[in-house]
């Protein structure tokens, strides 16, 4: 079941049942991200090949995204909540554009140096970085899908990257046991 937990009050604020009940144990549970403003959340994994996103004021699903992964492990909003992504248990990724409710560039994201590890938007919401399980992190232009940076930066695995909130750095840490930290490139900046 997926749970919304008011920090203030430390009370629970709504409940998504949908998601109460996995009948077997190889099946892992629903993940799900809220939106900055705390008005939405979008849960995804349960075995329904969709994600669900709910109004949480009225605890009812708003959009249904279709072509999902059956079990993800991480999924999240684009700050501008133009986009939603999320990463299978197979190291797929999955985006969707908001607006149109479709599957956003989806033979784009297909990386030949292996699946991705870890995903992350960048702060204006027209670039998304991705980290590989062979040591490569990736930005990508998100209305085009083309590949403006693209580094080996670990040997092995990248466990997890961010961007600052300025979006001028990529920070990484890898199973290597060192982090990098990368300067964005200047195309992300001269293009408005």
């Amino acid at each position: 079941m997926t749970e919304v937990w008011n920090i203030e009050s430390c009370r629970r604020y709504c409940l998504m049942e949908d998601y109460v009940v996995f009948k077997s144990n190889n099946q892992r549970p629903a993940v799900a991200d809220i939106t900055p403003d705390g008005r939405k959340v979008a849960v995804v994994g349960k075995d329904i090949n969709q994600v669900h996103i709910y109004d949480i004021e009225q605890n009812v699903i708003i959009q249904i995204l279709d072509d999902t992964p059956k079990e993800a492990r991480w999924a999240s909003f684009s700050p501008d909540l133009s986009y939603f992504a999320a990463l299978s248990i197979y190291a797929q990724c999955f985006l969707w554009n908001l607006e149109t409710g479709e599957r956003h560039l989806a033979d784009r994201f297909n990386l030949e140096h292996s699946g991705y590890s870890s995903v992350s938007f960048h702060p204006n919401s027209k670039y998304m970085a991705s980290a590989s399980l062979v040591g490569f992190v990736v930005i990508v232009r998100l209305n085009d899908g083309e590949r403006v940076v693209m580094q080996k930066v670990h040997e092995g695995r990248v466990s997890d990257l961010a961007l600052t909130p300025d979006g001028k750095k990529l920070i990484s840490g890898g199973e290597d046991g060192l982090f990098s930290i990368l300067e964005s490139n200047d195309i992300l900046y001269h293009e408005g």
